[in-house]
């Protein structure tokens, strides 16, 4: 099993700076239904159900 190293780059990228503001996020993305929303346009896409129309003029 190969361990994935960041480098120190990606860390920075990945540091969060205000904790409790990415918490008050979380916790309000977690009360809204928007993680059920993408959760089932996954399921759609996943099955066929769900048809892109970009690119098409």
């Amino acid at each position: 099993m190969k361990i994935l190293q960041l480098t120190e780059r990606a860390k920075e990228r990945f540091f969060i700076k205000d904790e409790q503001t990415h918490s008050q996020i979380l916790a309000m993305l977690g009360q809204s239904k928007i993680p059920n929303n993408i959760n089932q346009l996954a399921k759609a896409a996943i099955i066929g159900l769900l048809v892109s129309c970009l690119g098409n003029s």
